[in-house]
């Protein structure tokens, strides 16, 4: 792990988490998006994005992990 990114992998870490893709990391929070992305905004750099976004319950396309994941917590 690059050390630069420590405290926001921390952050991630510090949710219920869920690696659903390359980069692509699924918490389960009662924060809101603003919220969660107010947090992790500082920790990244300026050549990097970030999107924040309530997942649905209509969705595709994600790892086989993140599905049973996202399936044990919609319950």
């Amino acid at each position: 792990m690059n050390s630069a990114y420590e405290g926001f992998y921390d952050i991630l870490e510090s949710y219920d988490h869920c690696w659903a893709m390359d980069n692509h990391c699924l918490l389960r929070t009662s924060s809101n998006a603003e919220d969660v992305r107010n947090q992790l905004y500082p920790c990244i750099g300026g050549h990097d994005s970030l999107m924040v976004c309530r997942f649905s319950s209509d969705w595709s396309g994600i790892s086989d992990d993140a599905e049973k994941w996202v399936g044990e917590r919609s319950k």
